[in-house]
């Protein structure tokens, strides 16, 4: 990928984190499905784009996209992601434990 596309992706990418932030979402998620188009099979701006909806309150927009994104990011990764501290993999054991 070009760099200035990477960069492209970069500034959509934080543009819609602050729409975000001033709750305007509809401008939100405009800005990450750009950033889509140019790279549509990227796990992290579709994660981005369920954070949007669920800010949003659509929850079943949300949902469609964590459902999908769940088998293409291990819980290895998501662990990783947060913080490292035995305690947080404990409580995120019995979330997992919680849903089954």
């Amino acid at each position: 990928m070009a760099e200035t596309t990477k960069s492209q992706i970069k500034e959509l990418k934080v543009e819609a984190i602050s729409y975000c932030k001033l709750e305007e979402y509809n401008k939100a998620e405009k800005a990450i499905r750009k950033a889509l188009e140019l790279k549509p099979d990227s796990n992290n701006l579709n994660h981005e784009l369920a954070k949007i909806f669920l800010k949003s309150k659509n929850y079943a927009s949300a949902l469609k996209i964590l459902i999908d994104l769940e088998p293409k990011v291990s819980k290895k990764k998501i662990y990783n992601k947060k913080d490292r501290s035995k305690n947080n993999k404990k409580n995120m054991d019995k979330y997992d434990k919680s849903l089954y």
